[in-house]
């Protein structure tokens, strides 16, 4: 998967991914949200076929949403505002939109998958997205 710019299986751990980042970052707070509902409904609306991008954007999207709703500190590098404390208001529709992109990403159709089969560490993707998919399913923790 290196020649795709990924270096990882972690949410961030690809360009595309640490690109939408970037980009989520150099965001106005007040834009943030809509960036991240974005990347993840583009990768829910993709009805025959997910591309890579958009899969890694919507892996990056559900795992900041995981934090923010689980209230724990990232493992992962990602946006520096998370690593920074700073919150970000997101409900129970975002944390089921992110699980439900989760869903698609990994499905048949998914560029994403076909990736990670192709370079046989499939097994090892699909871990982090359960981990993530476990992070938004719990309740959450008060900040």
């Amino acid at each position: 998967m290196s020649a795709l710019g990924a270096w990882g299986t972690g949410p961030f751990d690809d360009d595309s991914a640490m690109d939408w980042a970037y980009g989520l970052d150099e965001a106005d707070l007040s834009t943030r949200r809509r960036l991240i509902d974005d990347a993840l409904r583009a990768a829910v609306s993709c009805d025959d076929y997910v591309e890579q991008p958009v899969a890694a954007e919507a892996i990056a999207a559900a795992a900041v949403v995981a934090q923010l709703w689980g209230g724990v500190v990232p493992e992962w590098s990602g946006p520096r505002f998370l690593v920074q404390g700073e919150r970000l208001e997101i409900d129970e529709e975002s944390a089921e939109l992110a699980a439900r992109a989760l869903d698609r990403v990994v499905a048949d159709g998914s560029e994403w998958r076909e990736l990670w089969e192709e370079a046989g560490e499939l097994d090892d993707a699909r871990s982090m997205l359960c981990d993530l998919k476990s992070r938004l399913s719990r309740t959450r923790s008060a900040p």
